[in-house]
This record gives structure tokens, sequence and C-alpha cells, in this order.
């Protein structure tokens, strides 16, 4: 009988333990402050951020780095911890332009 008990305590716990999922690219701020707007290249971009979730439809001088993070206890539905969204423009040239979040 303890035994038992003992397994539906562990089961018990291991369903309240929060389970984290990553989707995207979120882009940490250190690695957005290695991108000088008027300076960087889209091979630094690439180097610095990775590939780019989305290009612009209409526009491949605009690349979209979007991600999420979040968490769910138990069967409750998943809830959003973190979210960004990071915009990046170049001109013609392939420099970029800005850089926002």
């Amino acid at each position: 009988m303890k035994t038992l008990t003992a397994l539906f305590a562990i089961a018990f716990l291991a369903a309240c333990t929060p389970m984290q999922a990553t989707r995207g690219n979120i882009v940490e701020d250190y690695r957005m402050a290695e991108i000088v707007p008027g300076v960087s290249s889209r091979t630094n971009v690439l180097q610095s951020l990775g590939s780019p979730t989305t290009v612009a439809p209409f526009d491949d001088n605009v690349w979209y780095y979007i991600g999420q993070k979040t968490e769910k206890r138990g069967i409750f539905d998943p809830k959003v911890v973190d979210k960004k969204v990071v915009v990046v423009a170049f001109n013609e040239e392939g420099v970029v332009q800005t850089v926002d979040k």
C-alpha cells in the first residue's frame, strides 16, 4: 500500500512540474547589440542572429525574427511567458538600416 501511495505522489508531483517550450528564434539583447546600423551587413546579421524566421512578403530587405517561450503545468493550456519580435531592415546594398524590437 505504501508503494502505491508513493507512486501516486510521484505521478502527482511530475504532473505539476512546468514544461517549457521555445518556438521560433528569441534573439538575446547581447546578440542584437552586435548589429550596428550603417555598418553591419546581411552576413553579419546571419552570423549574429541566425536565419530569420521570415522575410517580408513584398520586400526582401526586411527580416523578422519571431519567437516565444511557453510554460505548461499539468493538463492546463500552455501560457506564453516570453515573446519577442525583432525586425531588421537593410538598404539596397545589404547594409543594416534599422533594428527594432
